[in-house]
């Protein structure tokens, strides 16, 4: 047998202590869920919120990817046909979430715990390169200790359901290592490297974490003595640069998506102006309270001045999450839910500034001068030293015992307390009383075992056990009140998932054309028929098109927040849209299981629809009456085509109004204040129509805004047909569905629940004949997609228009027959191009706008980079490092400056 030499087996050893801080974490949290029963010991998963609604339906549509059934450049599963490579980079551009590629889709919700995991363990373990780089001489037991109190600090824990924000967690270590080095004289590769992987995988968090760095630089340059600090600041500038360079290939192509999006930058000088003087507290502060534990470490042993940056920065952070005005900065003005998104960074600093008072001598957690202190000042035997040492020992672990049973007793006996911020998204007043009560006892602790040491009545080995044992007891408590109590069972958005087994049977059916398919009724997510594999109107997550929004709430679809939906519409919209399935709820009596199942909607055309009607000028036709707008739509494609619409608008009330708005815009509906206030609109209807009630309040004039929730409970002929929940609401803005009929008379009656203003009502029908005559005699191009480019063949007379219902965007372009032809908007927010006489073979590409340039900046940098490095060019003269250094102290004074002058001095002025 080979002998393995002492060196060896020291460096195997070196090697395997870099695991033992994930290792110890994952034990931890995987006991947690193994006496809960969450995956992988259970069905459960701890999915909830944007995960579930977001995260995960992008992972889906990213296994699509991956399997090579759709194009990560654009996504027809989304939103009509939307930019995916910005959702990408804004959602799961994460290295972990390739993964999902050997993943069934239905298991994706329970993977999620899995990937959660991993990025927890991963954080642990770049904190622990941390520790072992940037303090070489710390015990690896207190550098284990610490990494696994990064691992499992309130913020990973809390803000876990934003999946891609765990990378952030785990990517700082590296990157604060990075700048650290950089700044110290080291080699600035893991800096640029850390700063490009900021920007690709979660951007979001990146403008937040170049405030820091800007911040902790410029304080590094007032306060540093290092005899090449002028050099340091050149390339530290240069680095910054290159990197950002680097990362244009993903920052262009996501900034004109979120550019074009409906969630616009809010207007930041009046958020900051209108805040308040303190942040929800009761929400952001427990954040950091998880590695407050460690902070009395910092206030003892031999100080050292390059540690004011850090000491400056945990003070800086911690008071931008308290002081209001300076928190809307960092988010930019506005955040809604999740404050302190940044929080990740003042939960680590207080690792590393323990890390730096726990190292030895000259940075060491020993004497403050260089007497002999605590038990050493004393004239004791070595046996009476150890019995004082056994004797602190046992009572510090008594205590710690006491501590660790009162962890459990907490977490059982107030877990509705502590569990406020996963069922509501904020933190109570009882919440936040709960949490400091709990974590003052552990600070008090930490504070008592912290002057045992520093008086040399503990050996460092138990104040070892100590840290870890904290540690562990917080990851416990932790992943209990934050993870698995509220960890559930398999969901109807789940079960959704389950449709991608009949994707092939649908496009059999299909062949090579284009199809979508809709939601039936609001029975689970928007964003899961997407993700079951399916063309489809529907999308939620932030990078929602503005116009796409607006497009469909004009034409009747649901539009709340960045939401679409297209569970409401109407026959004629769907048919347009090339709607040939609806997912339909079922229920298994013999196996107790729901199920979704795909059935044929009444009609639905083909995606290209040839008009002879000129469509180049066909914008801003819309007029707040979206009943005239469908009329329009029809009359443009089917110019020929018998009525489509008949409308009604006779009302008649009991103790209720319908008038004019005085302002000459719209109606008011509402009571005229008797009991139980209706109003009634009775028609008669000959022909087969499918019947719909338009509500249409005035949220079109801003795409995000919602509406008003539960004006009318709705009846036809004395039956409910809105749910019991009123109509509208905001999960149901479109128009209403009243069903089909013919050869009847028809009572509308709206029992009032409040008033509203109106820009229109009414009750109209839609002819099933003329549906029919659109279904069989319109001329369509029949475009199929493949990857990123639609395309197919027609006939077409000269000065025809070729009518694409894809909402229009920037990003396309097309070729008939082989030449350019421009993509025009049509009819407010549809595509079309112009055909030729003759047989057209048609392409219509999309490119995410801002990639070729993005990408071209970032080659030509990597380039020059790879270039400068072979010929070893120098940039750094004396001239350019005077002038970067005091550029850099500048560029710091500007960033202090707009965090924590600026935003008092407007609240001020």
């Amino acid at each position: 047998m080979m002998k393995v030499s002492k060196e060896k087996t020291k460096q195997i050893f070196n090697v395997l202590f870099y695991m033992l801080p994930p290792v110890i974490l994952a034990t931890v949290i995987l006991w947690v869920f193994k006496n809960k029963g969450v995956y992988p010991f259970g069905n459960k998963s701890i999915a909830w919120c944007d995960m579930d609604s977001q995260v995960i339906p992008m992972l889906c549509n990213l296994k699509d990817v991956l399997s090579g059934k759709t194009s990560l450049l654009y996504s027809a599963q989304n939103a009509g046909g939307m930019n995916f490579l910005g959702v990408f980079y804004y959602y799961v551009s994460s290295p972990f979430h390739l993964l999902v590629v050997f993943v069934p889709k239905t298991a994706i919700p329970n993977f999620a715990n899995v990937l959660v995991l991993l990025k927890l363990c991963a954080a642990a373990f770049t904190a622990f390169v941390y520790f072992r780089h940037a303090h070489p001489t710390l015990s690896r037991g207190f550098a284990v200790a610490l990494s696994v109190f990064y691992g499992c600090c309130g913020y990973a824990m809390a803000y876990y359901q934003i999946l891609l924000w765990m990378d952030a967690v785990y990517l700082f270590p590296l990157l604060f290592l990075g700048l650290t080095k950089l700044l110290n004289g080291g080699k600035p590769y893991l800096y640029v490297c850390a700063l490009v992987a900021f920007a690709y995988i979660c951007f979001y968090l990146t403008f937040m974490v170049a405030l820091f760095i800007l911040l902790y630089a410029g304080v590094w340059a007032v306060s540093t003595q290092h005899p090449k600090k002028k050099e340091i600041s050149a390339r530290f500038l240069v680095c910054s640069v290159l990197g950002v360079l680097l990362s244009l290939a993903g920052i262009l192509p996501l900034l004109s998506a979120y550019g074009s999006s409906a969630r616009q930058l809010t207007d930041f000088l009046t958020s900051i102006k209108s805040s308040g003087i303190t942040s929800d507290i009761n929400t952001s502060f427990p954040l950091l309270l998880s590695t407050l534990a460690v902070l009395p470490f910092a206030f003892f042993g031999k100080a050292n001045r390059k540690d004011i940056p850090l000491y400056a920065c945990f003070i800086f952070t911690v008071f931008s999450v308290i002081y209001e005005p300076t928190n809307r900065l960092w988010h930019l003005g506005a955040y809604m839910m999740f404050p302190a998104r940044y929080a990740f960074i003042p939960c680590f600093l207080p690792l590393a500034i323990a890390g730096a008072r726990l190292t030895p001598k000259p940075l060491g957690f020993v004497s403050i001068d260089k007497k002999e202190t605590g038990i050493d000042s004393y004239n004791l035997s070595a046996k009476t030293k150890l019995a004082v040492h056994i004797l602190t020992a046992v009572c510090v672990l008594a205590a710690l015992g006491g501590l660790i049973s009162y962890s459990v007793t907490q977490s059982t006996k107030n877990v509705k307390l502590f569990t406020a911020f996963v069922n509501s998204l904020m933190g109570s007043t009882a919440s936040y009383q709960a949490f400091l009560s709990y974590y003052g006892w552990i600070l008090l602790f930490s504070l008592g075992v912290a002057v045992l040491y520093r008086y040399k009545l503990l050996k460092r080995a138990a104040l070892i056990a100590v840290v870890l044992s904290l540690a562990i007891t917080e990851c416990a408590f932790s992943t209990r009140i934050y993870m698995a109590e509220n960890a559930v069972q398999k969901s109807a958005n789940e079960i959704v998932l389950a449709l991608e087994k009949e994707k092939t049977k649908a496009d059999q059916n299909a062949g090579q054309s284009f199809y979508r398919v809709k939601e039936s009724r609001y029975n689970y997510l928007v964003n899961y028929t997407g993700a079951a594999g399916y063309n489809s109107l529907s999308h939620y997550t932030s990078m929602t098109d503005q116009d796409t929004m607006r497009l469909l709430k004009q034409l009747g679809y649901e539009s709340a927040w960045m939401e679409v939906g297209s569970h409401t519409g109407t026959v004629f919209t769907d048919a347009l849209f090339a709607m040939r399935y609806k997912t339909v709820y079922g229920y298994d009596w013999n196996k107790q299981e729901s199920y979704y199942y795909l059935a044929d909607t009444p009609y639905c055309l083909p995606l290209g629809l040839v008009t002879s009607a000129n469509l180049s000028g066909t914008t801003n036709v819309f007029a707040h009456d979206r009943v005239a707008y469908l009329k329009q739509t029809y009359a443009a494609l089917c110019p020929q085509g018998q009525p489509l619409i008949t409308e009604w608008k006779e009302w008649q009330g009991e103790n209720a109004v319908i008038v004019p708005n005085p302002d000459g815009e719209g109606y008011i509906i509402g009571s005229t204040g008797g009991a139980n206030p209706t109003v009634f609109f009775t028609f008669t209807v000959t022909e087969k129509q499918t019947l719909y009630l338009e509500l249409f309040d005035k949220g079109i004039f801003t795409s995000t805004d919602v509406w008003p929730n539960n004006l009318a409970d709705v009846y036809v002929n004395g039956a409910l047909v809105a749910d019991g929940r009123g109509f509208p609401y905001n999960l149901h803005n479109g128009f209403l569905t009243l069903g089909v009929y013919e050869n009847c008379t028809v009572t509308v009656e709206l029992r009032l629940k409040n008033n509203a203003y109106l820009t229109n009502y009414s009750v109209f029908g839609i002819s099933d004949a003329a549906m029919q005559e659109l279904c069989q005699n319109t001329e369509s191009a029949d475009l199929a997609l493949k990857g990123n480019t639609y395309s197919g063949k027609v006939h077409a007379e000269n000065g025809d228009y070729l009518f694409v219902a894809v909402p229009y965007q920037k990003g396309y372009t097309a070729k008939v027959n082989g030449k350019n032809v421009k993509v025009v908007e049509a009819l407010d927010g549809f595509m079309a191009i112009p055909l030729m006489q003759g047989e057209n073979r048609i392409s219509i590409k999309y490119t995410p706008p801002g990639m070729e340039l993005g990408l071209t900046v970032t080659i030509f940098t990597l380039v020059g980079i790879l270039l400068a490095f072979f010929f070893k060019i120098k940039y750094n003269t004396k001239r350019v490092a005077d002038i970067s250094y005091i550029a850099l102290i500048a560029i710091g004074a500007v960033t202090a400056a707009a965090l924590f002058v600026f935003p008092p001095l407007l609240r001020i002025l």
